[in-house]
């Protein structure tokens, strides 16, 4: 099953081998009410492998994860999932938008078909990951995404200092 702690400092949801469809649809709000997931707080996420675990947002409309929306510092760390089907629509990051100030990890995953679209010149930028912050990948595939702007699988630059570093 799936698993939440939230006494610790840093939130962790273990999530079982199964497939996990975000089917609350409603974009550009930053409260984690609808669409995307947007962390706020220190957040650890684990899947039981990318091959196992898989977090849909086909049909969502949005991205799948959203971190530090409002600017918040918060560190993000995502192992052994698959993020398909996002879709960041007018901007960036298709599956994980990482802003100016988080920090990510993501090690163990795959992003798989996901787009970032956009009809303005130089939007949609990022199809599997837009990223502002500090991000280390390690032993994650990123495959068939797309951006209607530049970085079909990453955008790197934008709002803050950002720091991408693939291991």
């Amino acid at each position: 099953g799936t698993s939440v702690n939230l006494s610790a400092a840093t939130a962790t949801i273990v999530l079982a081998a199964g497939t996990y469809r975000l089917t609350l649809a409603g974009a550009n709000e930053e409260a984690s009410l609808s669409g995307d997931l947007d962390v706020i707080e220190p957040l650890l996420v684990q899947g039981a492998g990318a091959s196992a675990t898989i977090i849909d947002a086909t049909g969502l409309g949005d991205r799948i994860f959203d971190i530090g929306p409002g600017g918040q510092a918060v560190t993000f760390t995502l192992t052994g999932a698959r993020l398909t089907g996002g879709r960041a629509v007018e901007g960036s990051g298709g599956a994980i938008y990482v802003r100016g100030g988080p920090t990510a990890f993501l090690t163990d995953c795959e992003l798989v078909a996901n787009a970032a679209e956009s009809m303005t010149e130089g939007g949609g930028q990022g199809g599997a990951i837009a990223n502002e912050g500090i991000t280390t990948i390690t032993r994650c595939v990123i495959r068939n995404n797309t951006a209607s702007g530049s970085g079909g699988a990453l955008s790197f630059g934008g709002g803050g200092p950002a720091r991408l570093t693939i291991v």
